[in-house]
């Protein structure tokens, strides 16, 4: 029998549902994702906007190129020249900043300068606007022949930034004429506007995407947990069922044992008393001893039993380890007798005091035995022998049956195990958790004859 354990003044535990710990693990993935998404999204935005920048500073300067090609530029003059009236080259330059203008609006003005004097100026849209450079002083990077900044131009109440590209060239006269064009700054949203545009409808489509994929891997994830606790519970109850059938089968495997040796007695002592007159008071004597023997081995195994279902009150105690092996061996002598098999002894001289359950010490033992004598031929033996160790009783088990093969010598302390027909496989797992309850250990071995069994028990002496 199992001895189960008891754990005392054990605080009750919190234990979460197993579908919401999936649960929040997918939400904190989904939430990961998510965050690295908008991360991504954020860094090709910016990088979007930089191409966008890059492409309109190549844009502005061929513009400005363009502009410069023009013959109002290269004319070798130096007098100054205003949009309202203008001399034949430069209503055909004035001409030319009107269909640029109308092309692309994001043009906000164009000035010809020579010697710091104005030769020409476009503004588009408010009259009286100025100009300032931009915070920190203009930011200028050459670019071939054009230079490129930024300002900000105040058009009465409105501030609107502006890049600027500035060409200057050296006429055949050597004056230096400049020729400046303002680019609203707006153009490069206007540049990345579809860029950004479609990534925003990408990272829509994402997001959806994801919230999906997680939502239905949430429901999965959901619907297999739950369909794993019926599995368990079922599990969980097949397992309750399996342990009551190896508690009836070790109930009638234990009772089996003394059951059988009081029918031979009480056959014996039968037959004895069937003589009449004859018959030998000693010998009716000597039976119903071993009855009464037998009559208590039982209810000790009841009392055993009991002791499972109050597992505070089964405490262990200090016993003479031979004491229980002779007190086993007398119960098994008839058994043992009949079915033509020899017991022989071998026990130490010095008293072999252990701690433990001796009930449990017993049963452990006649499982062993009773296995020894059911494999072993007619004629055979079986020895028992006890050594004192260090610290330890050392119990050896010897039979001459045909042993266990190697590849079932793992298994038979294993429930339910057994390469006996008709066997329960109860007897040696009840015999190795009985050891194990003592705090001793039990192998199995061959004999050094190559021939049987040889089971060894080692249980720590009582100090």
């Amino acid at each position: 029998m199992v001895n189960q354990p008891t754990i005392l003044n054990a605080s009750p535990r919190r234990h979460w549902p197993l579908s919401l710990i999936a649960a929040a693990l997918i939400i904190l993935i989904a939430a990961a994702a998510i965050f690295y998404l908008r991360a991504l999204a954020s860094l090709y935005e910016k990088a979007s906007r930089l191409s966008a920048a890059k492409s309109t500073i190549d844009y502005g300067a061929n513009i400005a190129q363009w502009l410069a090609e023009q013959s109002f530029f290269q004319d070798n003059q130096n007098e100054k020249e205003v949009p309202e009236n203008p001399p034949a080259g430069g209503q055909n330059f004035n001409r030319t900043v009107d269909w640029l203008q109308k092309m692309e609006n994001a043009v906000q003005y164009v000035a010809v300068r020579e010697d710091n004097v104005v030769l020409y100026q476009r503004q588009m849209g408010s009259g009286g606007a100025t100009t300032e450079d931009g915070i920190g002083g203009p930011r200028k990077s050459h670019r071939g022949r054009t230079v490129i900044g930024r300002k900000k131009l105040i058009l009465g109440t409105n501030i609107v930034p502006v890049i600027t590209f500035s060409m200057t060239q050296t006429t055949p006269a050597g004056h230096k004429r400049e020729l400046e064009l303002g680019l609203n700054k707006g153009i490069i949203d206007r540049q990345s506007a579809g860029a950004a545009s479609a990534l925003r409808k990408l990272y829509y489509i994402s997001l959806a995407t994801i919230a999906i994929a997680f939502g239905v891997c949430l429901a999965a994830i959901i619907a297999l947990v739950h369909r794993e606790m019926v599995w368990q519970k079922r599990g969980r109850l097949e397992e309750h069922l399996a342990f009551a059938g190896a508690v009836a089968g070790s109930v009638i495997h234990d009772f089996r044992n003394p059951l059988s040796a009081m029918r031979l007695d009480s056959q014996l002592l039968q037959g004895e008393a069937a003589k009449g007159n004859e018959a030998r008071p000693e010998r009716l004597r000597e039976l119903a001893e071993r009855v009464v023997k037998t009559i208590d081995r039982v209810d000790g195994l009841l009392a055993e039993f009991l002791a499972l279902a109050r597992p505070d009150a089964n405490e262990p105690q200090t016993f003479e380890a031979n004491e229980s092996i002779r007190d086993c061996l007398e119960l098994l002598k008839i058994r043992f007798e009949k079915a033509g098999v020899k017991l022989t002894t071998d026990l130490a001289k010095e008293r072999l005091q252990v701690r433990g359950f001796p009930a449990q010490f017993k049963r452990a033992l006649l499982n062993i035995l009773t296995n020894a004598e059911q494999f072993s031929p007619p004629s055979g033996r079986v020895t028992v022998q006890t050594r004192m160790g260090k610290n330890r009783a050392v119990i050896k088990i010897t039979d001459e049956g045909p042993g266990v093969p190697p590849t079932d010598r793992e298994k038979i302390f294993d429930l339910f195990y057994s390469n006996r027909p008709g066997g329960t496989g109860i007897g040696l797992a009840l015999a190795k958790t009985a050891i194990e309850n003592c705090d001793g250990e039990i192998e199995y071995e061959t004999p050094p004859g190559g021939k049987g069994a040889l089971f060894i028990i080692e249980i720590p002496l009582s100090a």
